[in-house]
């Protein structure tokens, strides 16, 4: 058996990423370089780091996958993406907690269209918890973890560390 004769370790596998911004396109990224087919969905306005101009960021994390823009907050664009769940194996999103919910497309519901589906939902500060309602940008988790402290000069404010590392994680 040469390379050429073997499959990635997840070929054949479907997944719906919703992701945005960097941590949830990452994510997507990695599991299309393992060999699944991504297909990123984006809000029909783009994908909010699109709102940012032209971006290495949004090419490189995008680049492997097909896409599409679906209005998940219409009764047509919602059906449109139960037809795709039906047949997807996972659903990857990073929408803070509820926003699934609000949008009708939280595992309860997709579970109904697609038992076996993975509902893969990352969020900065977790689904339940002290914190789980709060907004999560790189930022504010360095501020929580504490990078922030240790950036900077100690007689000015706290200075974010570099590139936002916390979505890559």
């Amino acid at each position: 058996m040469n390379a050429d004769d073997r499959s990635l370790p997840l070929t054949g596998i479907t997944v719906l990423d919703l992701g945005q911004i960097y941590q949830g396109p990452y994510a997507g990224f990695l599991l299309s370089m393992a060999g699944a087919r991504v297909i990123k969905i984006e809000q029909t306005q783009g994908e909010p780091l699109r709102a940012r101009g032209d971006s290495i960021s949004y090419a490189a994390l995008n680049s492997s996958k097909e896409a599409i823009t679906l209005d998940l907050k219409s009764g047509d664009g919602r059906e449109m993406f139960f037809g795709l769940a039906q047949k997807a194996d996972v659903v990857l999103v990073n929408y803070a907690p509820g926003v699934p919910e609000k949008l009708g497309i939280d595992a309860e519901t997709l579970w109904k269209v697609n038992p076996a589906l993975v509902f893969a939902h990352a969020s900065g500060f977790g689904l339940s918890g002290p914190d789980a309602a709060q907004t999560a940008m790189d930022i504010t988790v360095q501020a929580h973890m504490g990078p922030m402290s240790v950036t900077g000069h100690p007689d000015q404010p706290p200075v974010k560390a570099g590139v936002a590392f916390i979505d890559f994680l």
